[in-house]
């Protein structure tokens, strides 16, 4: 045996212990930072969650106090209890309304609208629906996300069943502006580059602001390569800048906008839905791949793209 060859197996001898011991301590120590990591992001979310449970449980045991007020058995009286719900909405920063039982279910007042406003019927979300399941559990019931048809904006409401001799003749409903869940996110301090969302039963978000974000995006994320690509080759740039500026900011515009359409679209369905609907665009990609670029992979683009398709009504049933 050579003697270089004998010294580089000795070599590898003797090191590969140390290479291996190496390596599981930095997959030990990136393993210990990351349980740190997510151990901290939990105690903050749990934070958070716990505030926001203490936050509707305040205007909860409001609504109760208010159930229990004998104004509610006298239709006459109602008036002064349009006020006491005032008095609700001026403290707590949350509209009230007071509704029958029937199907649909009436709007008898709402402090968005004067007293005697004609009003329409309560609106019922599809998913989780606070004011009937109010009813027939008898319990308190926060909904998901819904339109409301008089604020017209996004709302979550908080019902509350009003009980008489083991009957429930009327529920008082809370509503809560989205934007005021987004304000209370903001005032939570969170390490660099971590965010925190909050979502429904549904999985569409209550908070967070899409348009802000995709525009921040797209102003940062390109300047960054533009200022790289200036240093490099400043005169080539200003030369296709002045020859292409306007198919660019074109692209860009249109870039921009369906990201942002996808973004609030994860504010007002389930994140998983629209995720898996987003990539349908590979379907598009294929079509103008083989018709317009004449790539001629339209049968393998197809099978790919009906994958796809597939995990998209999969995840949606």
């Amino acid at each position: 045996m050579l003697l270089s060859t004998y010294l580089t197996r000795l070599i590898w001898l003797c090191v590969m212990p140390l290479a291996v011991f190496s390596a599981w301590l930095v997959y030990d120590i990136v393993g210990k930072l990351q349980e740190a990591t997510d151990q901290e992001a939990g105690y903050i979310a749990k934070n958070f969650a716990t505030a926001i449970d203490q936050h509707l449980n305040a205007r909860m045991g409001s609504l109760k106090v208010m159930a229990s007020s004998p104004l509610v058995d006298d239709p006459a009286l109602w008036p002064i209890y349009y006020k006491v719900a005032q008095g609700f909405r001026d403290n707590f920063g949350s509209h009230v309304i007071f509704t029958d039982v029937s199907e649909p279910m009436h709007m008898l007042f709402n402090t968005r609208a004067p007293f005697g406003s004609p009003l329409p019927p309560l609106p019922k979300p599809k998913s989780n629906a606070a004011a009937p399941k109010a009813l027939a559990t008898g319990q308190p019931a926060v909904s998901d996300i819904f339109i409301g048809p008089v604020a017209k904006e996004r709302l979550v409401a908080l019902a509350v069943p009003i009980r008489r001799h083991d009957k429930i003749p009327n529920i008082l409903v809370a509503t809560f502006e989205t934007h005021h869940f987004q304000a209370r996110l903001e005032r939570v301090a969170l390490p660099a580059g971590w965010g925190l969302s909050l979502v429904d039963g549904q999985g569409a978000r209550l908070s967070k602001n899409p348009v802000g974000y995709v525009l921040t995006l797209a102003l940062f994320e390109p300047l960054v390569i533009l200022f790289h690509q200036v240093r490099l080759r400043r005169r080539a740039v200003w030369h296709y800048f002045q020859k292409h500026w306007k198919l660019g900011f074109l692209g860009a515009s249109v870039a921009t906008s369906a990201y942002c359409i996808v973004l609030w679209a994860m504010t007002q369905a389930p994140i998983a839905v629209v995720a898996a609907l987003r990539e349908s665009s590979v379907i598009f990609a294929v079509l103008i791949g083989a018709f317009w670029f004449k790539e001629g992979r339209l049968r393998v683009g197809l099978a790919a793209a009906l994958g796809v398709a597939m995990g998209v009504v999969l995840i949606k049933g």
